[in-house]
């Protein structure tokens, strides 16, 4: 390069791809590449001579981008070079040279430009044959665009052409050169940016940050812009038919192509509010018509699409859309900078998808006696955003799909592709047809890509199962309690649970009653569960430590005709439901199996009576009861023995509380195969080489663990080494999903065991689906399935017409057959709504679950999220609004707003309020909230923050702006005092080694320092070693706070305020069963009524 003139101000759109290259250093993210096939007497020497002229032309050519003060200037070279290297290839086989070719225009399209140094072109001819060749022209984007390009081949065969007729090439002269241009454009920017910003920060005021577009694995951390490309033909009728569609709507091609985009779009990821980037032409005034350059600007189209609209309704939407981003079009980065949009580097900020269409330009390559034929654009292995659309214009439409290999594979683009070209030929068909209405889907009976079902087992009660057990094994064991070590065969079990249900039967409790069991993981709750059930009633799992309020909650709504707890808890329990009022009677358990064990009426129950009711969250506040009747459960414990291999010689750990369904898949399957469950210890649980050394001493063979917890086990099999039991064969995980990564890692570190996933709301009973992820049956890929229905279970990805989604397509899961659940105890409205009429035709019902699933290609189920604010906590549903209300009722509180955030630890709730008295002390509110919310909610539904802010920040309709939510930072006090206590000594050392941190201070909160009700429940059990049963869960949300809690605790050792329980003895246990009082309350059918 030779003399250079002074540096001159690059546009805005030079900035900006100069500052991604500063970003990103040494990656080819924004080269532009041409190759072109030459048949014929091509003169190389005078194409080298026609592209230099074209050069010394245009000075953007000559153009290198050099930093000064921070930011990038124009370098313009007064002469500069650009030689057209010759490449020879006739010494390889000709039957490899055009893979030769392909592999060199790739390595120059993949080869980065250094835009100080320049040039930023390159020039290489390759000789196949004597009259063959393949021209490869790359050049980086801050000197061109797509018109551009036209323009360039159109001057080099110009020159060309003239240079072999010996005539003089007749190009006129440039007015202007691609700098004064950049100069203009900040003044002109200047003097509109007002009223052009004002367009742009309404248009894009709450924007979605993230479209959910369906993609095969999780987002990176960082976005590694590692791509591909995948093209497609647009048949030429369908072609024509877009054309003249367009013509009638009186749009243009681009804003017809780009509204059937965004159609595909809703379909695909459900969204009806998305912003799409592309380009525009940038070019406001006709004397840069001839100028080569980088003058396209990206703009950010916020496109609505309902359901209801029809296309035509779409397509006027997006001209408008279109019309207003052209006349209103600024440099991209102001915009940005302007809108201040969250920043996530896994992502771009605006949007995620990109689309255009290429016309075509003023000209193309045409050389005289050479036949010319574009060559595809080799594969850059680059993508700037996840998904990008280029419909390339020509004598056929094309369509250029880029797309980020880190999310999606090939197969799902091409999927993708195949669909938009549906779209198209659906709306050119019928542009007033619904959005959400898809000719043709509907259901058939022949595509089992949707219909899986299989039949389900003889309708039976899991009291029957039972029996059938307790004949073929009496002596097996049944139950092994951890804590004891003692076992309890199935005849013991038998005449235990047998007893308990000549109680309940006694206290006039019957078919069609609930009764409440208020008792811990014990082998006197599984008597208790198995009693209640052969008294042909349903029980409801009450768990000891539940809030008050909620307790109340519980046994009012279900109308609980009693409440069966453990005998030296009798006088504490009867104590509580007096002070609640509701006025039931308490029944004792036998703590161990009866000497003389009481003989049950026989009463008959049937496969649809009630079994269980449980309770789960609640958008209104209210948690709602689930019934769930014989049939289900008996159904399920049969397919998950089939699935699992379940059989007598099996030890299945009982690891959650009755008050979850999980402790249903644990429990019934093994009896109904003669297994033996092993209940737990609260100790079991401290640490994940606790779990795994308690699981080898008790031997046992298959757990199902939140995931969560599965993912501690990995990470203490693979980076601690804890050795993994060689009895353990299989871990059964759910309630969230866990990742290819965790799956690969746990199967390198205990090979032998086996996993599987389980998918199924309560609503479902138990599980719907069941899928191994390793081990047998497993297949390998960077998806993890739900799984096939069990037998008897129908399982549906539906669009909202209740129509089946196509391949990659998303949707609702619909759940039926078997397993459905008779509905929400008390709450017809709801049962309406969640349970609909199957659209197969059946005359059944179907589960509206609220989860989102993809289908994949061989028919698989993916889950990828909510359509509403639910969430998992650990493996529990969770209604954030549920939450919301108990904190918008709290004393102090103007506003609340409660959201789920996704971390290193798992997904959290994190609590906001808005104070009445904005003075108050936030320390102090903060305390009073937590206990509030403590007394009222189970300790998974207690926020891990809670956030005082001066006013929740709006949308512009009012509504709480979630996105705008900060997240709290997780980090502890600043200067925090050490603990200056043995109390508080003791309690720093078991949090740091909870909470994995270091330096934890007096000062400090338990919450604030990343914990949760898990890993709180896993301090308070080690804390329970050294000041003894006192310490409680509930003390670390009273006082999270280290000095507090320590003192608390502390305090309390020497007197624990509790009622004083003691053993009754064996006539008393037996006057608690047979002479408890009964009254007559309500009686709560199990109809959902």
């Amino acid at each position: 390069m030779t003399g250079q003139v002074d540096a001159l101000p690059a546009s805005s759109g030079q900035e900006r791809l100069w500052l991604a290259e500063q970003l990103v250093p040494g990656a080819a993210l924004y080269n532009v590449h041409l190759t072109h096939r030459l048949r014929g007497r091509l003169r190389p020497e005078l194409l080298d001579t026609a592209l230099q002229a074209v050069v010394d032309r245009h000075e953007v050519l000559r153009t290198t981008l050099r930093a000064l003060d921070g930011r990038p200037r124009q370098v313009v070279a007064a002469r500069l070079r650009v030689p057209t290297v010759l490449g020879d290839l006739r010494a390889e086989p000709s039957g490899d040279r055009l893979a030769a070719v392909r592999g060199r225009a790739a390595a120059q399209a993949a080869t980065a430009f250094d835009l100080a140094a320049g040039p930023l072109l390159r020039s290489e001819l390759l000789q196949l044959d004597d009259d063959d060749h393949a021209w490869l022209l790359t050049l980086h984007h801050a000197v061109c665009d797509a018109w551009s390009t036209a323009l360039l081949l159109g001057e080099v065969s110009t020159v060309y052409g003239a240079l072999v007729t010996g005539t003089g090439p007749e190009l006129p002269e440039l007015a202007l050169q691609y700098a004064d241009y950049a100069i203009w454009q900040r003044e002109e920017q200047d003097a509109r940016a007002s009223a052009s910003m004002d367009h742009w920060r309404r248009s894009l005021r709450d924007h979605p940050p993230l479209l959910p577009l369906p993609v095969d694995r999780p987002r990176p951390p960082v976005q590694s812009h590692r791509g591909a490309l995948l093209e497609a033909e647009v048949p030429a009728p369908l072609g024509d038919a877009v054309r003249e569609l367009a013509r009638r709507q009186r749009a243009t091609t681009f804003a017809t192509l780009l509204a059937a985009f965004a159609v595909w779009v809703h379909r695909c990821s459900g969204a009806e509010d998305m912003v799409v980037g592309t380009a525009v032409g940038g070019r406001p005034r006709p004397e840069l018509g001839p100028l080569i350059g980088f003058f396209a600007e990206t703009v950010a189209l916020r496109i609505a699409v309902r359901r209801t609209d029809t296309f035509a309704d779409v397509l006027a939407r997006t001209a408008e859309v279109v019309l207003d981003a052209q006349v209103h079009a600024l440099p991209f980065d102001e915009v940005v900078r302007e809108v201040r949009p969250d920043r996530d580097p896994s992502h771009h900020p605006v949007f995620q998808v990109m689309f255009d269409v290429q016309p075509g330009g003023p000209g193309t390559l045409r050389l005289p006696g050479v036949a010319v034929t574009a060559v595809p654009v080799p594969d850059r292995r680059v993508a700037l955003f996840d998904l990008g659309l280029s419909v390339v214009e020509g004598d056929r439409l094309r369509l250029v799909a880029e797309y980020a290999t880190d999310l999606l594979d090939r197969g799902t683009v091409e999927g993708y592709l195949s669909a938009y070209l549906d779209v198209l030929a659906e709306v050119v068909a019928n542009p007033g047809c619904r959005v959400g209405a898809r000719p043709g889907a509907r259901f058939d009976g022949s595509d089992e890509r949707h219909d899986r079902r299989r039949a389900a087992s003889a309708p039976r009660t899991l009291v029957e199962s039972f029996a059938d057990s307790v004949r073929r094994t009496p002596h097996a064991p049944a139950l092994l309690e951890a804590a004891t070590g003692a076992q309890v065969d199935y005849a013991t079990l038998d005449a235990w649970s047998g007893h308990v249900a000549a109680g309940v039967v006694d206290a006039g409790v019957g078919p069609g009653d609930v009764v409440a069991i208020h008792l811990p993981r014990s082998a006197a709750a599984v008597a208790a569960v198995l009693g209640v059930l052969r008294a042909g009633v349903a029980y409801l799992p009450v768990t000891p430590g539940t809030p008050t309020a909620r307790t109340a909650t519980l046994l009012s709504d279900s109308g609980a005709r009693a409440v069966l707890t453990g005998a030296e808890d009798r006088a504490a329990v009867a104590d509580l439901v007096a002070g609640l009022g509701v006025g039931v009677p308490v029944l004792a358990v036998p703590v161990g199996p009866p000497d003389v064990a009481r003989v049950p009426p026989p009463v008959r129950v049937d496969p649809d009576d009630i079994a269980y009711v449980l309770f789960t969250s609640g958008s209104t506040g209210a948690p709602k009861g689930v019934l769930v009747p014989h049939r289900g459960v008996a159904n399920y414990a049969v397919a998950d023995c089939r699935a699992h291999g379940l059989g007598p010689t099996d030890r299945v750990l009982q690891f959650t509380d009755l008050q979850f369904d999980v402790s249903a898949e644990e429990l019934f399957p093994a009896l109904d195969v003669g297994a033996c469950v092993v209940l737990r210890t609260e100790q079991m649980v401290d640490t994940a080489r606790d779990f795994l050394e308690a699981a080898r001493r008790w031997g046992v063979t298959v757990a199902h663990l939140p995931t969560a917890w599965f993912h501690e086990l990995v990470v203490a099999a693979d980076r601690d080494g804890t050795p993994v039991p060689p009895a353990l064969r299989l871990l059964v995980v759910g309630g969230e999903a866990t990742t290819p990564t965790h799956l690969a890692t746990w199967v390198r570190a205990a090979p032998h065991v086996s996993v599987g996933n389980a998918y199924g709301p309560t609503e479902t009973t138990i599980a719907a689906t069941l899928a191994p992820l390793a081990g047998p049956g497993a297949r390998p890929g960077t998806q993890i399935p739900i799984g096939d229905p069990v037998p008897g279970a129908a399982v549906f990805v539906l669009d909202p017409e209740l129509a089946p989604v196509p391949a990659g397509g998303t949707g609702e899961l619909f759940v039926g057959g078997a397993g459905l659940a008779r509905g929400y105890l008390g709450r017809p409205d709801l049962t309406a709504d969640r349970f609909v009429p199957d659209p197969t035709g059946t005359g059944g019902r179907l589960y509206r679950t609220g989860d989102r699933a993809r289908v994949l290609a061989d028919g698989r189920r993916e889950f990828v999220g909510r359509v509403d604010d639910q969430v998992k906590i650990r493996g529990h549903r969770v209604e954030p609004g549920e939450v919301e209300a108990v904190l918008a009722a709290a004393d102090g509180v103007r506003h609340a707003a409660v959201v789920a955030h996704h971390g290193p630890r798992g997904t959290e709730l994190h609590a906001y309020v808005e104070p009445l008295d904005a003075a108050a002390p936030v320390d102090e509110l903060r305390v009073r909230l937590r206990t509030h919310l403590v007394a009222l909610l189970p300790a998974y539904l207690v926020p891990a923050a809670i956030t005082v802010l001066a006013e929740l920040p709006r949308t512009g309709t009012d509504k709480v702006d979630r996105a705008r939510l900060p997240r709290p930072s997780g980090g502890g006090r600043a200067g925090s005092a050490p603990p200056a206590t043995d109390a508080e000594r003791v309690v720093a050392a078991v949090w740091e080694d909870v909470l994995a941190r270091t330096g934890v201070g007096r000062d400090d909160d338990f919450f604030e320092l990343g914990g949760h009700s898990l890993l709180a429940g896993q301090a308070v059990s080690r804390l329970q070693r050294h000041f003894g049963r006192h310490v409680t869960l509930r003390q670390v949300f009273e006082h999270p706070r280290l000095a507090a809690f320590a003192a608390a605790v502390a305090g309390e050792r020497a007197a624990d305020p509790r009622p004083a329980l003691r053993r009754a003895s064996g006539a008393e246990l037996l006057a608690g069963v047979l002479e408890a009082p009964r009254p007559v309350v309500r009686r709560v059918r199990g109809d959902g009524a």
